[in-house]
């Protein structure tokens, strides 16, 4: 019984870091400020938050994350992904309060009952 929960719960785990890594891509050269998870690991099971900074301005960060984020939506609607509708996903970039780089917000949700 243990080891049949345990198994499902790894999986669920590994499915759950696949997708959320896709909808939910760490910037290019960005620095992790704050990472919080409440499972095994961040973008698997439950939810996760984590802020990053990068030095690039706001507008080239939520070009990039729109073109990332859209082309792997849309193919995974295309493909018919199973594990699509599994988590949930959204970011945020704002300009930082220095004036000259991104603070990037990160919120992933997966097989969590609500």
């Amino acid at each position: 019984m243990f080891a049949c929960v345990g198994s499902i719960s790894i999986f669920l785990d590994q499915a759950c870091h696949a997708t959320l890594n896709r909808r939910l891509p760490i910037y290019p050269n960005a620095e992790i400020v704050t990472e919080r998870h409440n499972f095994f690991s961040a973008f698997g099971v439950g939810e996760t938050y984590m802020q990053l900074y990068s030095t690039d301005n706001s507008t080239t960060v939520q070009e990039w994350y729109g073109r990332e984020v859209g082309t792997y939506l849309r193919e995974a609607a295309i493909n018919n992904d199973p594990f699509l509708r599994l988590g949930n996903g959204q970011w945020r970039v704002r300009r930082d309060s220095s004036g000259e780089g991104s603070e990037i917000t990160l919120y992933g949700t997966c097989v969590v009952g609500g």
